[in-house]
């Protein structure tokens, strides 16, 4: 067996790990959100193009947010880099 063809099988390997490992974590997907218990329906396409999924790996863990907690936890973020940066500044 070649050098270049062990490589290969390698990282063939490692891909089809990983993408276990990810598919493992639809399983734990909830059907929810987590800010405000919106009802989550994963067979809507719209929902699935327009939630937002945060995986943390090492803790297992999949959150779920709809749309508008997700546009409310991004622009209170912003508010709050604005705050730091003005302090910083002062």
């Amino acid at each position: 067996m070649s050098f270049k063809r062990k490589i290969m099988r390698r990282k063939l390997k490692e891909s089809r790990k990983e993408f276990k490992n990810i598919m493992d974590m639809f399983d734990i997907l909830p059907d929810h959100c987590m800010s405000c218990d919106a009802p989550y329906d994963r067979n809507n396409k719209e929902q699935a193009s327009t939630w937002s999924v945060v995986v943390r790996e090492k803790q297992k863990k999949v959150n779920l947010y709809c749309p508008s907690c997700w546009s409310q936890a991004k622009q209170t973020l912003s508010e709050i880099e604005e705050y730091l940066d003005a302090k910083t500044n002062n």
